[in-house]
């Protein structure tokens, strides 16, 4: 039932945003169940001197936030190229 929820506030925000002349753009992000929990395991591996489960664990923080640390970038680099075609358009659209 969530996904569907999503899907009908996607469907409605959609509709608003083309009225209003713009595109809604998605784009799949890694987003922790909890936030910072995987980097709470791996302190408390690393204090409990539990190295393997340590190393798993940090390695799967790394992982997380370079991940979300991509998107952001993806994000910010597809958003001035979206900028640098309408300046170049001269208000144009697609």
């Amino acid at each position: 039932y969530g996904y569907a929820i999503w899907e009908n506030i996607q469907s409605i925000l959609d509709r608003k945003f083309k009225q209003l002349g713009h595109e809604n753009v998605s784009m799949p992000m890694l987003i922790p169940e909890i936030p910072g929990g995987d980097l709470y395991y791996a302190m408390y591996d690393l204090v409990q001197r539990n190295f393997a489960d340590f190393g798993n664990s940090a390695n799967k923080v790394l992982v997380e936030a370079g991940a979300i640390a991509l998107g952001i970038i993806l994000a910010s680099y597809i958003a001035k190229f979206v900028r640098n075609i309408r300046i170049h358009m001269g208000g144009r659209t697609l």
